[in-house]
């Protein structure tokens, strides 16, 4: 595995699969269900159907966008958000991070 692969892995857990690399070359991972994940920094997970979900950064700072919503948002620790749309919800790491989303 590419060693710049191996450093965006981040911890997977059931319902966090990987689904394709994007053009920085680090892997894209979908959510579909409630879980504690551990980023690496520029990792990125997709959440399709976030409708009512909480996402909770528990730790290092994550940066959020909402497709069709002009507003990004950037989480630290301890910060949430609540997915008030149906609308896909992009996170991003910018620096080794934990979230949990419920």
């Amino acid at each position: 595995m590419n060693i710049f692969l191996r450093r965006f892995v981040p911890t997977l857990v059931a319902g966090f699969a990987p689904i394709c690399h994007s053009a920085t070359g680090a892997l894209v991972h979908q959510l579909d269900s409630a879980a504690t994940v551990t980023l690496h920094k520029r990792s990125i997970v997709k959440i399709p159907h976030p409708l009512g979900r909480r996402i909770v950064c528990e730790s290092g700072a994550i940066w959020i966008t909402v497709d069709y919503d002009r507003k990004d948002f950037v989480l630290e620790a301890g910060d949430s958000f609540s997915a008030t749309q149906d609308r896909q919800v992009v996170i991003q790491a910018l620096e080794p991070a934990a979230i949990s989303v419920a």
